[in-house]
């Protein structure tokens, strides 16, 4: 580094070794060449596996117990190390910690078993953590999903694409399409860049934002050299939107449109947000496939209201929120069938990361390399589930023309 010339004092630093003080003087043109030497690292060596002895992705928790200050390995974007969290790509690694006594604990998603252990370290201690994680939950015929998430690309995104590919690996997420902001984008060269091809399958999509109804869409396809690889423009009207989205670069049978955290009540209600009850986007529901009733927020289905009154810190103002949940119950009770869609939204790694909310979807097959687009799309698995979307698709359509002269958007459902 480049200085004034003088004397200074300071200390060298590293997480989980004892600091050490320097001081040097720097003349006027001279160079000051210093070589410190710092004691050994204390360490928490991790060797994870599943019952096979085959390398796991994991999350570790690292909680200080007793007088031991709290842990902060890094900043909430960052997979290698984020506060009191470590999450790895792979199952042996290691992570330097200040000598203290701690509660590691060790998961892989909500499908495998937990590894809990108390360990106390003194200065310059190595100590292996060998966690064996049972597969617990059997999910032959279904795969993990999660439909919306963010990295790099995303302008109101922290984390990095890696810290988020690692993030879904860690929590045991098998299919998670590419969905950054208003640009279309594949994740597929860093998965396998970090070896994670075995373990994550995508799509290449994107979300489409605005100031208004948000809207996620896949399969898709980057444009090399082209502005936000060759994505389509945000309108204000949803239906446009969801109608563009459905036809760009031509229509396909397993294109996935969904609304992202609906306003329920601008969608279906007041579209103008002025307190005037006007119907809404009339036939928004026929043009999306799906629509997020759960992400980050709180879980509502058991609230008695549509209404939720909140009030920030120090302020003297109250805000009103609509309950998504509880109007997705009463659209229900009144005929409209949407696929539900539930996703964590993330947008950091700690706090804000994946695996809260998640889907699992009907599927031929449990191996991430072999799941495509077309297989995993709840568009495609109609006739697996219920009747409700083809009865739905008729019933509306009915009301504005004959239903025979249609060519229906699910296969089968016109009598």
């Amino acid at each position: 580094m480049s200085l004034p010339s003088g004397t200074y004092h300071g200390s060298v630093e590293e997480a989980g070794r004892l600091p050490r003080r320097v001081s040097f003087t720097l003349n006027q043109g001279g160079v000051v060449k210093q070589q410190e030497k710092l004691e050994p690292a204390t360490r928490l060596k991790f060797v994870v596996q599943d019952a096979r002895g085959q390398s796991l992705p994991c999350k570790v928790q690292i909680l200080a117990t007793g007088e031991t200050k709290p842990l902060n390995l890094g900043p909430v974007m960052r997979a290698h190390g984020c506060k009191d969290q470590y999450h790895s790509e792979k199952g042996e690694f290691s992570v330097q910690v200040p000598a203290g006594t701690y509660k590691v604990v060790v998961t892989r998603g909500i499908e495998y078993s937990h590894h809990e252990q108390e360990v106390a370290l003194a200065q310059g201690q190595e100590l292996v953590v060998d966690a064996k994680l049972a597969r617990l939950v059997d999910t032959t015929g279904w795969i993990s999903t999660d439909f919306h998430n963010h990295s790099t690309p995303s302008g109101d995104n922290i984390c990095g694409t890696a810290d988020r590919l690692i993030n879904i690996a860690a929590e045991h997420l098998e299919f998670t399409p590419t969905t950054e902001h208003n640009r279309i984008y594949d994740w597929r060269p860093t998965i396998e860049r970090l070896g994670l091809s075995q373990e994550i399958q995508t799509v290449v999509g994107m979300e489409l934002t605005g100031s208004g109804s948000h809207f996620n869409c896949f399969p898709l396809n980057p444009v090399p050299f082209v502005q936000d690889g060759g994505a389509p423009v945000w309108n204000a009207d949803p239906r446009i939107t969801a109608l563009t989205l459905r036809g760009w670069q031509g229509e396909r049978q397993d294109r996935w449109v969904q609304i992202n955290h609906p306003d329920m009540a601008f969608l279906y209600n007041d579209r103008h947000a002025d307190g005037v009850a006007d119907g809404g986007y009339l036939g928004i529901t026929e043009m999306v496939n799906g629509m997020e009733t759960e992400n980050f927020v709180d879980e509502g289905v058991l609230a008695d209201s549509p209404w939720r009154l909140t009030k920030a810190k120090n302020s003297l103002a109250t805000r009103v929120e609509t309950v998504r949940q509880f109007i997705w119950l009463q659209m229900l009770n009144q005929g409209h069938r949407i696929h539900p869609v539930a996703v964590a939204d993330a947008h950091a790694v700690h706090g804000n990361g994946v695996g809260g909310w998640r889907m699992y979807l009907p599927s031929k097959t449990d191996e991430p390399p072999r799941l495509t687009g077309r297989t995993t799309s709840p568009r495609m698995l109609w006739p697996a589930t219920s009747s409700s979307p083809p009865a739905r698709s008729c019933r509306s359509r009915r009301e504005m023309v004959n239903c025979r002269e249609m060519t229906c958007v699910a296969p089968g459902c016109c009598p």
